[in-house]
């Protein structure tokens, strides 16, 4: 890849393109200034999009890494699976079990863990 070694030739380059831009006819300029100001407003939407979605993932991390836990503990088998859980990917056709009464037999199995 060749450098721009002198300030002369990095002149007659930026002539080069403010040339090309003055020679455009106004109705041609207008568009691409229109599109470059469209693409501005894309990449700004863009940034606000990627912050609220790392957001998103910050507020969830905390239920990612206790599920992670968890399933960490079932595969060293320092906690064995109850039987409500075993339940939950068994039958989905069955009577859905409580939300409570799952986090409240989990909670024991942590508890046995940590103690």
């Amino acid at each position: 890849m060749a450098k721009i070694e002198n300030s002369e030739t990095k002149e007659n380059i930026h002539q080069s393109s403010s040339s090309l831009w003055s020679n455009c006819r106004p109705d041609i300029q207008r568009r691409i200034n229109a599109l470059l100001n469209n693409q501005v407003e894309y990449f700004r939407l863009r940034i606000e999009f990627y912050r609220q979605l790392q957001d998103l993932q910050y507020a969830y991390n905390p239920e990612f890494e206790r599920i992670l836990v968890k399933q960490r503990t079932i595969i060293d088998g320092s906690c064995e699976p109850i039987e409500l859980e075993k339940q939950i990917n068994e039958s989905n056709t069955s009577t859905p079990i409580s939300e409570s009464n799952l986090n409240l037999k989990l909670n024991v199995c942590h508890e046995k863990i940590t103690n």
